[in-house]
């Protein structure tokens, strides 16, 4: 079977360094390894790991310091699976290291319930921040919601993962199926999934196949009057605008075709207050930026408009 797998990678060699040599030492042999560097000055080069032999997968490192996200790294991997005839492509984060034996376990599970299972699979991700496991998500009506508690031990089905560890069947509909390149960042997992599923095929996770994952870095805030504090992530005003865009977007679409539009507009309404009050505990010279950047990104995901920052007017993009 051969797999390629992608790492998508931002202005951190180090952590990209980690994921690529964990894929390289995987017990059951990847076919390639695929790094989309998006960083402005390409900081990662083959010829930082001295360490591969000659049966080590191929590794290839593209540059594009136009930043084409994480939903643009997953449409350059799938062509560049494509031309290697593989059969999955598996996907990670930079800020994500997969255990040395994860590919030959969730090899090893795809046979689950007496037949071989054609949709998605995932690994589980350890959140190393929070110090907990990520299960996956259930589908409610429009949108995820997390699952709390799963068994460890066996495979399970659930409606949605997080793009790291997930891997996708190189099936003959899989330019359809992808997420849309202007998501860019957040929500791919979601639209991936949400696809896949659309389309009558199931995600399984595998417990067995494990990785560490860090979902940002929370750190206690104070508020902006000093009166309490509480954890936030400290996400940029520019991460916000995409958070809040892409899943005002997709939770509308979504609800657009269960007959459930207003509950998704209170609910996106609520979505945005909470970000407004964190952003009272996060880093003061953000908080107006974050202000405009969550009611922007909701107001045009609402309106189904996903326009990239940089095709934004001048004006605004100085706003964040």
């Amino acid at each position: 079977m051969k797999i390629t797998a992608l790492v998508t990678s931002f202005n951190d060699p180090i952590a990209t360094r980690r994921c690529v040599n964990a894929l390289l030492k995987q017990t059951c042999p990847l076919t390639a390894i695929l790094v989309i560097d998006n960083s402005k000055n390409q900081t990662i080069f083959v010829t930082d790991f001295c360490e591969r032999t000659a049966e080590s997968p191929e590794l290839v490192i593209c540059h594009f310091p136009e930043n084409v996200g994480v939903s643009g790294a997953i449409h350059e991997a799938v062509k560049f699976a494509t031309i290697k005839q593989c059969s999955y492509l598996w996907t990670f984060d930079q800020d994500s290291v997969p255990q040395l034996d994860a590919a030959e376990k969730i090899i090893a599970a795809m046979d689950f319930q007496g037949h071989n299972h054609k949709g998605l699979h995932a690994s589980l991700a350890y959140d190393g921040g929070q110090q907990r496991f990520l299960f996956g998500y259930r589908l409610n009506r429009f949108k995820f919601e997390e699952i709390l508690a799963a068994d460890t031990q066996k495979p399970y089905f659930c409606d949605g993962t997080i793009t790291s560890g997930m891997l996708i069947p190189m099936i003959p509909l899989i330019n359809e199926l992808l997420p849309a390149k202007a998501l860019f960042i957040d929500g791919v997992d979601h639209e991936l999934c949400l696809n896949f599923l659309s389309n009558g095929y199931r995600v399984l996770m595998i417990p067995e196949s494990r990785l560490v994952h860090h979902m940002g870095q929370p750190t206690m805030g104070q508020c902006l009057w000093g009166v309490s504090s509480r954890t936030v992530h400290n996400y940029s005003p520019l991460r916000k605008f995409y958070i809040t865009r892409n899943h005002s977007y997709l939770e509308t679409r979504f609800a657009l075709r269960e007959g459930a539009l207003f509950s998704a507009l209170l609910w996106r309404m609520r979505v945005s207050y909470h970000m407004l009050r964190e952003s009272l505990f996060e880093r003061r010279e953000w908080l107006w930026a974050s202000i405009w950047s969550i009611a922007l990104g909701t107001l045009l995901g609402i309106c189904g408009k996903l326009v990239p920052y940089n095709k934004l007017p001048a004006p605004v993009r100085k706003l964040f």
